[in-house]
């Protein structure tokens, strides 16, 4: 065998220099080459029994290239070493480490590291197997992963799989931390993942983001996809369907830091509807037309806005929610005041409506008498709706709605912090009658003794329903602008109204999410009746 090597190799490196000297290029013309680099001889052969090699010898039937061999080439079990991998024309040689366990099935994946050197075509199915024992196990567990949330396949997510010793029983929720998976793979792009030549014995399973790359939970907020059993490996295991989640952090509130002119931006780690932000220092008292607070859409992130006033720094005192109380000092930096900019928020509006203008910064004053509404025979009267001040919205409510009017703001109509005034502002606005409007009767009938939550989208994204039911849920969407809108359910097993991801720690799955799969489109001048039946996915 040691001969049949050195000869195979010779004429390899033979075949290598003579292509060397001449350059290796596709042939001209004639059709494109699609098959991919098989392999053609391997020392020690693949499904090798009693293996003791120091290393692996791989001669494809063709010049192959690998690419990003160190992150696609890969060993299971893990070992604590590297595997030194080199390539050279059609032959790849993979040096083995010293620590490679007795009486163990190897499965050396390659992923989609090999494609062959003229038209790149890859074999992203050969795997080299060897057992260091008398025999290969064949036990396999599959499955696949979607978002627990949006039900889409979850790619390139860490899939392992821990042997436990009889002492693990007591200490399962530390595994992940502390060792890295006996066995492991990569689920694809359609969220399928397969372990093959599996031993019998007693397994946790765990699958996760590995963003580190040393295969090991870090903070325990990594998005994963947990089975709530031990698994008995035996012949006949079903195939896994499980549904990925980002746990929710402990509650925390990292800090605040200066964002740009007058205002901090406080982040916490999860949502905070009801926190609660006071200024301590300097300690004279705060003009509340100088300070502004608003909630991202997360509502995890709060910016507090004030006029500077030529501070060198704030503290700020945050509390009110699930017990965090906490201050911060911000030292303030001198940047450059931004402009004050303005923008319509929807150029339709239904008769009755107010037209909503957004600002960047929060606006502390309005000068109706530079405000102007209009159609092509004349003025139209309107009120400025301005309740909170500032704010970063306000609203003009037309005393007629003709089907089209225009809008101007002519240039100091509005200000806002830092002493900024808004440009001039023109916008053509369209008034949406009862023909241009539909009616949507959306009926969901369900589980009688299950809680559930309906949401529901309109074209933009935006929710407009949010109801809790049990059973029966009749929803009225009247005079709504015409386009396709989305629902869909939450099995709120916990009944706090919301989606509520999964815990490794608590054992607990995330909250189901099912879809309504067919089109729910409101068209204008139509009455549309819906029924959904809800069935379990």
């Amino acid at each position: 065998m040691k001969k049949f090597l050195i000869f195979i190799l010779a004429l390899v490196a033979f075949e290598y220099f003579l292509s060397s000297c001449a350059g290796i290029a596709s042939p001209g013309g004639g059709p494109r080459d699609t098959t991919v680099p098989e392999l053609d001889t391997s020392y020690p052969p693949n499904f090798s029994l009693n293996f003791n090699s120091k290393e692996i010898t791989l001669i494809f039937n063709e010049y192959i290239t690998l690419k990003n061999a160190n992150q696609q080439i890969m060993l299971s079990p893990l070992t604590d070493e590297k595997l030194e991998i080199k390539s050279r024309a059609k032959v790849v040689t993979i040096e083995l480490p010293d620590t490679l366990l007795e009486n163990t099935t190897y499965t050396l994946s390659f992923g989609s590291s090999i494609t062959d050197f003229t038209e790149g075509n890859v074999n992203d199915k050969f795997k080299y197997i060897f057992s260091t024992g008398d025999f290969i196990d064949s036990l396999l567990l599959s499955g696949n992963i979607t978002d627990a949330f949006t039900n889409e396949p979850v790619k390139e997510m860490l899939v392992a799989l821990y042997e436990l010793e009889q002492t693990d029983s007591l200490n399962l929720d530390s595994l992940p931390y502390k060792r890295i998976p006996t066995y492991y793979t990569y689920t694809d792009e359609l969220g399928y993942f397969k372990l093959e030549y599996l031993k019998y014995g007693r397994f946790m399973f765990l699958a996760f983001n590995d963003k580190r790359g040393n295969f090991k939970l870090n903070t325990g907020n990594e998005e994963m996809a947990i089975y709530t059993e031990l698994i008995n490996m035996t012949d006949s295991i079903e195939p896994l369907r499980l549904k990925s989640f980002k746990p929710l952090a402990n509650r925390r509130f990292y800090g605040a830091r200066l964002k740009e002119k007058g205002k901090v931006q406080l982040s916490f780690s999860q949502p905070v509807p009801d926190i609660e932000v006071e200024r301590i220092f300097p300690t004279r008292e705060v003009n509340r037309d100088s300070v502004f607070i608003e909630l991202n859409e997360n509502k995890d992130t709060l910016f507090y806005w004030f006029e500077d006033n030529g501070l060198d720094s704030i503290k700020l005192k945050v509390s009110g929610y699930e017990n965090i109380d906490d201050t911060n000092l911000v030292r303030i930096i001198d940047y450059e005041s931004p402009e004050l900019s303005l923008d319509v928020a929807d150029t339709e509006i239904k008769s009755g409506e107010s037209i909503k203008i957004n600002a960047n910064l929060p606006v502390t004053k309005i000068d109706s008498s530079k405000i102007y509404l209009y159609d092509s025979q004349d003025t139209i009267p309107f009120s400025v709706e301005f309740k909170a001040r500032p704010a970063k919205e306000f609203l003009i409510k037309p005393a007629a709605y003709p089907s089209n009017m225009s809008l101007s703001l002519l240039e100091g109509a509005v200000k806002g912090f830092f002493n900024t005034e808004s440009d001039s502002l023109k916008s053509s606005l369209r008034t949406l009658k009862g023909e241009d409007l539909g009616n949507l009767k959306f009926i969901v009938v369900a589980d009688s003794v299950q809680d559930y939550v309906l949401i529901m989208t309109n074209p933009t994204g935006k929710e407009v329903v949010n109801e809790s039911f049990r059973g029966y849920l009749t929803i009225d969407l009247k005079r709504k602008k015409p386009g396709e809108y989305k629902a869909y359910i939450i099995k709120d097993r916990n009944r706090d109204g919301k989606w509520t991801p999964g815990s490794f720690i608590d054992k607990r799955l995330p909250e189901s999410v099912i879809y309504y799969q067919d089109k729910i489109e409101i068209r204008a001048n139509w009455d549309i009746e819906l029924e959904w039946k809800v069935k379990e996915p």
